[in-house]
C-alpha cells in the first residue's frame, strides 16, 4: 500500500494484526506494531492486546507482560479483553 502511496489507518493496521495473529504470525504483528509506531501512530489498546495474546497463545509469558507494561506505561488503559488474556488459562503454560 504504501508503495502506491496509500497512508494505512490504524483500523486497517488493526484488521491486518487480527488476521495475522489468526495464522500465528506474532512476528508480522510485531513489525507491524512497529510500522506503526514509526508512521507517527499510538499503539492503543486493542493492538496491545491483540499482541499480548498472540505471544500468550505462544506461550510466551515473559513477552505478554513486556506488552502489558509497555501499555500501562504509556498510558494505554488495559480494557476488559485486556484483562480475559492476562487471566487466561494459556498464561499458565
Amino acid at each position: 500500500m504504501r508503495k502506491m502511496g496509500w497512508i494505512p489507518s490504524d483500523n486497517l493496521y488493526i484488521t491486518v494484526i487480527g488476521a495475522c495473529l489468526k495464522k500465528g504470525n506474532v512476528m508480522r504483528v510485531v513489525k507491524l506494531k512497529d510500522e506503526m509506531v514509526k508512521s507517527g501512530m499510538r499503539v492503543n489498546v486493542v493492538v496491545g492486546t491483540r499482541l499480548m495474546n498472540g505471544y500468550c497463545v505462544q506461550g510466551n509469558l515473559q513477552s505478554t507482560l513486556d506488552i502489558f507494561s509497555e501499555m500501562t506505561k504509556s498510558g494505554i488503559s488495559p480494557n476488559r479483553v485486556t484483562y480475559v488474556v492476562l487471566c487466561s488459562d494459556r498464561m499458565l503454560l
